[in-house]
């Protein structure tokens, strides 16, 4: 009974941390009601006869031998960090939103080459996005993460890629809070997949204007699932270059559908679209 009392003020803390009181409430309304309905059993895992626990792969890992796949929720990433409060569970960005997301940054292009960039995710998990990246011929693809066991993981698929000869560039798993990571002197493309709530977000968007303060068009942002927009829009330093739902392929789309009956034994979001958008550092007038 305690634990079970402990474990529920633990959520709330965190529900209010991250999103506030208000929210909070509006959730916890909106799942209690969701279960209520009288079709909610069609969902549930025993009902649907979903695989037990981690035995769903994403096509992604069958096709390339790696390992990806699942939802991991937020309690069993934890680490110890202060700011566990405020990251979400792990889940890999789908592949077709990764791609469609790429091809539209790409139509944007900079003042320097692909080839200058140093690509960056912050709160690469398994490194699914850090892979993908290492097709492409940025200067180095970094993963930076917070949770050990995850950098693991990505490392060991990191030298899988290389070793099927996928990457074309160098990449790199980290495992470090984000708001302590300390960007390179090449342009960047920092890319985020929902990592973390709008606390977070606004520590690592002033880390980035500090560090490209006097590097106007050094920096841009891709942000898939963007649900903290708002952060960027906010900053008088970035430019938005678009934004847009962007649908997922079929196939990522019914694996999103699977994970989620796999983890919780519910849909609890939309599946097969996601937010998107990039955004490009104009620095500062003064």
């Amino acid at each position: 009974m305690l634990d079970s009392l402990r474990d529920i003020f633990k959520r709330l803390r965190r529900s209010v941390a991250q999103r506030g009181v208000r929210n909070m409430i509006y959730n916890v309304w909106r799942r209690t009601a969701r279960r209520g309905r009288s079709n909610t059993g069609l969902a549930r895992r025993n009902d649907a006869g979903v695989p037990a626990r981690g035995a769903l792969k994403h096509p992604f890992d069958e096709q390339f031998g790696v390992e990806t796949s699942g939802i991991i929720g937020w309690r069993e990433l934890e680490t110890g960090h202060a700011h566990d409060l405020y990251t979400v569970s792990y889940y890999g960005v789908a592949p077709s939103l990764f791609q469609e997301a790429m091809t539209r940054w790409k139509s944007h292009p900079g003042k320097v080459s692909l080839a200058e960039y140093t690509f960056i995710d912050l709160g690469s998990g398994k490194g699914r996005a850090v892979l993908m990246a290492a097709e492409f011929p940025f200067k180095a693809c970094i993963g930076v993460e917070l949770n050990a066991g995850l950098t693991d993981i990505a490392r060991e698929n990191m030298a899988r890629w290389k070793a099927a000869g996928r990457a074309r560039s160098p990449m790199t798993a980290i495992c470090q809070d984000a708001t302590e990571f300390v960007f390179p002197d090449t342009p960047c493309v920092v890319f985020l997949f929902n990592p973390f709530t709008a606390k977070i977000l606004k520590k690592v968007v002033g880390n980035l204007a500090r560090a490209f303060a006097a590097r106007p068009g050094e920096l841009d942002l891709i942000y898939i699932n963007s649900e903290f927009s708002s952060v960027l829009a906010a900053h008088p330093g970035f430019e938005t270059l678009w934004e847009e739902r962007i649908p997922m392929w079929p196939e990522d789309a019914a694996a999103d559908l699977a994970h989620q009956l796999e983890s919780v034994g519910e849909i609890y979001g939309q599946t097969g679209i996601e937010p998107c958008g990039a955004w490009r550092w104009r620095g500062v007038s003064r």
